[in-house]
């Protein structure tokens, strides 16, 4: 269930399938995810706002209905939201890492990768309008702000230039979602720790390729949020930078995927304010190679392969890492869209669509958890590979916010905010 369909139009008997290319990928019906979806949490009537259900209540929020097993992407993604939520420690945090075949914990705080949750919760949030996901936010917002450290020059930074940024994903995200002001101030501290960590040129002071990454996405979203100048020309100084530099960036190695996932979205946003003509050349540059290393249907005959990039970091199998490939892949298709080029926009839709069938049979769904010791509480979690049993919460959220990005930017389907 929750798979984009895959046709057969002709296969041979036998067991042993040693050919894909008579598949053929099937366009997606058209979903809307909207109010009568289950599950969704146990809003109490009592609390009006979120800041009193987060002073009332203690994570993690209790759930109502399970995976219903349907269709949908988004419905998917949100399902991936619902196990974060279920994970979620009564400190505020998100649990880490599970057995699901031993049922046991091995958490590991990282701060990154506890950003990288509350920002799945935040975008859940402000996309569908559905409280239990800014009441998510709230408490994991409440136990990481107080490890954010003041400097001596107004600004303000969590663990590196890395965490700060993934940090501010998260702000101002919640707070475009609920009105909430009252972290304006540590919004701009945070902010101009970033404007601080820019040297001459565009190269950033603090930090390596990764963190550059996600330091320029925070300026996008910082940009959006308060209209601020000095974000926008902080965003083309250091993408500029980036493109002109590529040997000293994740992109001259075997991880450049991992410039794709974090530059593209930013630099997307910066094409639409000033249509500078390095910047598709710099996307489509990163973006080309993801694209052209995928199995497809000439090229593979394993069908727990198919959809998925090959990822020789994970051995070249199905991996959640083709989450990782796919984001920047979705933005580029936007950004071929904007250019009118409509080769590459098509060429980058099918393998978005191939991709979103691999990620989504990845998935654990009701009726398939697995092995599970509580196939409950794993519904809508991302294993590692097919056959993997650890389940940590990075790899939930990335896959879920591919997804979320796939279904909206792709109009592939739709929600309807309560």
């Amino acid at each position: 269930m929750g798979l984009l369909l895959l046709l057969v139009i002709t296969v041979g008997c036998s067991e042993d399938l040693t050919s894909l290319r008579n598949f053929v990928l099937e366009e997606p019906a058209f979903c809307t995810y909207d109010s009568s979806r289950l599950p969704r949490g146990q809003w109490p009537a009592e609390y009006a706002t979120i800041t009193e259900a987060a002073d009332a209540l203690t994570p993690p929020l209790s759930l109502s209905g399970p995976d219903t097993g349907e269709d949908g992407i988004i419905y998917a993604a949100a399902l991936g939201g619902y196990y974060l939520m279920k994970v979620q420690r009564s400190d505020g945090g998100f649990g880490y890492q599970y057995d699901l075949r031993t049922g046991t914990w091995a958490d590991d705080d990282e701060i990154h990768r506890q950003c990288g949750s509350t920002f799945t919760q935040a975008m859940l949030a402000e996309l569908t309008g559905r409280p239990e996901f800014s009441l998510s936010t709230e408490w994991a917002l409440r136990w990481i702000t107080p490890q954010v450290t003041q400097q001596a020059d107004g600004s303000a930074s969590l663990a590196d230039l890395g965490g700060t940024a993934l940090l501010l994903l998260s702000l101002t995200s919640h707070a475009q979602q609920t009105g909430d002001s009252s972290r304006d101030g540590l919004i701009d501290q945070l902010g101009l720790y970033l404007l601080r960590s820019i040297g001459e040129g565009g190269l950033f002071t603090r930090g390596g390729a990764l963190q550059w990454g996600q330091a320029l996405q925070a300026l996008g979203r910082l940009h959006e949020i308060t209209g601020d100048v000095r974000y926008l020309d902080a965003m083309e100084s250091t993408g500029y930078w980036l493109y002109l530099h590529p040997e000293r960036s994740y992109e001259a190695t075997d991880e450049g995927y991992l410039m794709s996932l974090w530059v593209a979205d930013p630099l997307l946003r910066l094409y639409a304010q000033r249509p500078l003509e390095w910047i598709p050349e710099y996307l489509f540059r990163l973006t080309d190679p993801i694209v052209a290393s995928q199995h497809l249907p000439h090229n593979t005959g394993d069908l727990e392969k198919l959809g998925h990039y090959v990822c020789p970091e994970a051995g070249g199998g199905a991996t959640w890492r083709t989450a990782l490939r796919l984001e920047g892949v979705v933005d580029g298709y936007r950004l071929a869209v904007l250019r009118g080029d409509t080769e590459r926009a098509l060429t980058y839709r099918e393998s978005t669509l191939f991709a979103l069938y691999a990620l989504q049979k990845l998935q654990l769904r009701a009726g398939d958890t697995r092995g599970a010791v509580d196939p409950v509480l794993v519904e809508g979690a991302w294993p590692q590979t097919p056959d993997g049993r650890t389940l940590r919460a990075d790899v939930t959220h990335h896959t879920a916010n591919t997804l979320l990005k796939a279904a909206l930017y792709l109009e592939l389907e739709g929600i309807e905010r309560e």
